[in-house]
Order: C-alpha cells, then sequence, then structure tokens
C-alpha cells in the first residue's frame, strides 16, 4: 500500500516506484496465497497431531506456528526485494533506488529507537519479526548489482 506519509519520506518518483516494484514481487509470486495455504495446513496438522484440547499445547503449537510464519515471511521478503530489482531493470530504473528507500525507511524507523546506532546497524531481525533487518537487507541488495 503506498500512502502519504511514504510519499512524503521517499519523495522521489524511482523510490516510491522500487516500494511498488516490491509489491508487486509479493503479488507475482502469491506470497500472501502461499503464507495462508501453508500456515492453514501447518495448523491444522499440529491440532490433529497435539489435539486441541490441552491449553498448553495448544498455545505451544501456536508460537511454533507464528515462529516459522514469520520466519518464511522474512524469505519471501527477500525474494521480494530480489524481483523488485529484476523489474526495475527491465523498466530502465535505477536498481539502486531500492536500497535508499530501504535505508530512508530504516533511517525513519531507528529514529524513534533508543539506541538509533544499533538499530541502523543490527544485521539478525528477530525471530517474530516478519521482515529481515534493514541492514541484512541493504547487504544482499549490495550484493546484487
Amino acid at each position: 500500500m503506498v500512502t502519504d506519509d511514504l510519499v512524503l519520506l521517499l519523495q522521489r518518483d524511482d523510490l516510491i516506484l522500487s516500494v511498488i516494484a516490491h509489491e508487486f514481487a509479493h503479488v507475482q509470486e502469491r506470497h500472501a496465497l502461499q503464507q495462508l495455504i501453508e500456515f492453514v495446513g501447518v495448523t491444522a496438522i499440529a491440532a490433529a497431531i497435539l489435539g486441541s484440547n490441552d491449553t498448553l499445547i495448544e498455545e505451544a503449537s501456536i508460537a511454533g506456528i507464528n515462529l516459522w510464519a514469520s520466519k518464511k515471511s522474512r524469505i519471501f521478503e527477500r525474494e521480494a526485494d530480489l524481483l523488485a530489482l529484476k523489474y526495475m531493470e527491465k523498466a530502465n530504473l535505477n536498481k539502486s533506488a531500492l536500497a535508499l528507500a530501504i535505508r530512508k525507511l530504516t533511517t525513519h524507523f531507528c529514529a524513534s529507537s533508543d539506541s538509533f546506532e544499533d538499530c541502523i546497524e543490527n544485521s539478525k531481525s528477530g525471530w517474530l519479526s516478519s521482515h529481515p533487518s534493514g541492514a541484512e537487507r541493504l547487504e544482499y541488495l549490495s550484493h546484487s548489482h
């Protein structure tokens, strides 16, 4: 989704288009549908194996499924980033625009952090994070040029 806040933050058409290319990659690859199907399937298997009567087992299986879904989401984000570069190249747009957009978004996000430098330099995303860290994304995007 392209919001007014995103447009105001990025300010340049090529940066905004790079974000749109990333989101388009999610649509083309049907990431949301894949995640939904896999989540429902894994949940059904967990319920069949572990049962759904014991609250503690149910909570533990949900926590495990959420960790798995977060990791899968980070994989999809990386895939969408790399596909966005291909789309940008095909449209004769500067591929470095995506890295600059991510840098701006990361800086904006980290501005509200207690430790700005740690936030910017953090190369690992948390277990429950749906996206790779900004530093991690910038790292693999820099090797894709």
